[in-house]
């Protein structure tokens, strides 16, 4: 039988749990907790000299924007604005804005280390350069396996050559290439496959990991290898890269476990789901989750998709109730208006994608749903998603109707 805590009670013995310090020991402090010796890994030379950094967008400061940095231009390409990604340095400094305690908080001497997997698709040079830069910086390289940069065939000119051989640099990085468009969850497996490090950290590749974030993660995995752990993640605002307000979550978990619980479902096309089917198998196989409040990492939620994923969000018909019947496009060319039709069950040119950018999102036509609200028209065009005709959101769902299907599916 699971015993239940409330999470506060959790999060303040994780914190305040009782140590006796033993001292100085190879330049860091050591004490024992319940029995096992445990060990501060703050890297106080590396805080104090970011303490010194002065210059925009330092200790996670807005970068100061004019009407011009505003242009949809910088935009276009990243979701973000690339502008200000590019005039920040690189190793920037970040505040740190863990609780009080987190900065007296030892953890077990003895650590597992991890395979930093990282994938990216078509990533901004200098926002993919500062989430390894900010890796490398703050982490313990005792505890880096590798960092595994895993690119889902990127067609842009810096991520090839141009990549490789800034990545020589660093000992510990390699860069593994799909050969062919496979989307977010494939692209992590591919990753997780090549691994060596004894646990898989998996991250975003536009991230700023903050000061000791990475000792917490692997300390929860050492006392009990079933377990999943989840960083506090701070949005890095897309316009002016400003740090942070909360949000949701990357996580780290044992390598071999990952493999017993079966990795990710392959048949996963992008993100937005693969937590709920990770977090299903680790219930169900007596493991645990932890979301840790000493460990922070700044992620930069995008504005709007940048490109489109292999099969789209979510690939569907959409079907008038009354008519029972689909919106066909006539297969899309531009400019067409759309129609209703009967509904084929394998008819692709019925067949939508409502995508991130909330666009309607049309496969077989590499097309968008667009309108005119003038004239009330509904017509195939070009995607674009800074259009707001483009726009489509789901605002009513009809109960009746999803009850009864209910019904039918259960009877």
């Amino acid at each position: 039988m699971h015993k239940t805590y409330d999470v506060t009670t959790v999060v303040e013995w994780m914190i305040t749990s009782t140590t006796f310090p033993l001292g100085l020991g190879d330049g860091q402090f050591y004490a024992w907790t319940n029995g096992l010796r445990r060990k501060d890994w703050h890297d106080y030379e590396s805080i104090q000299k970011e303490a010194l950094r002065s210059g925009k967008g330092e200790h996670g400061k807005p970068y100061p924007l004019t009407e011009e940095h505003h242009d949809d231009s910088a935009y276009r390409e990243n979701g973000f604005n690339i502008f200000v990604s590019n005039n920040i340095a690189l190793e920037r400094s970040l505040p740190d804005i863990r609780h009080a305690n987190c900065k007296h908080k030892m953890y077990l001497e003895r650590l597992p280390n991890t395979s930093i997997i990282i994938p990216f698709h078509n990533e901004g040079w200098t926002s993919l350069l500062r989430t390894i830069h900010s890796i490398i910086n703050r982490t313990p390289e005792s505890l880096i396996a590798e960092i595994i940069l895993v690119d889902d065939f990127s067609d842009r000119e810096h991520l090839k050559d141009k990549l490789e051989e800034y990545m020589a640099r660093f000992s510990k990085v390699r860069i593994v290439r799909t050969k062919k468009r496979e989307g977010l969850i494939r692209t992590r497996l591919l990753g997780a496959s090549m691994a060596r490090g004894e646990v898989l950290t998996f991250l975003d590749s536009h991230c700023e990991v903050n000061v000791n974030w990475l000792p917490p993660l692997l300390n929860q995995i050492a006392l009990n290898h079933k377990t999943i752990v989840c960083p506090m993640i701070d949005v890095i605002d897309h316009n002016h890269f400003g740090s942070p307000v909360m949000a949701g979550g990357l996580f780290a978990v044992d390598r071999k476990w990952f493999w017993e619980l079966g990795g990710y479902d392959p048949g996963l096309e992008i993100w937005g789901g693969e937590q709920y089917e990770i977090s299903f198998k680790v219930w169900m196989c007596g493991g645990e989750m932890f979301d840790v409040p000493c460990s922070r990492v700044g992620h930069i939620y995008r504005k709007y998709v940048p490109y489109k994923v292999p099969s789209g969000t979510s690939l569907a018909r959409i079907r008038n109730v009354a008519a029972n019947l689909c919106v066909d496009s006539k297969h899309g060319a531009t400019g067409t208006e759309l129609r209703l039709d009967i509904c084929v069950k394998d008819g692709s040119e019925r067949t939508w994608s409502h995508e991130q950018d909330r666009t309607l999102f049309h496969p077989v036509s590499n097309s968008c749903m667009d309108c005119n609200p003038a004239e009330k028209k509904i017509f195939m065009a070009r995607c674009d998603p800074l259009s707001e005709t483009q726009q489509w959101v789901f605002e009513h769902i009809n109960m009746t109707v999803l009850e009864k299907f209910n019904h039918h599916a259960s009877s």
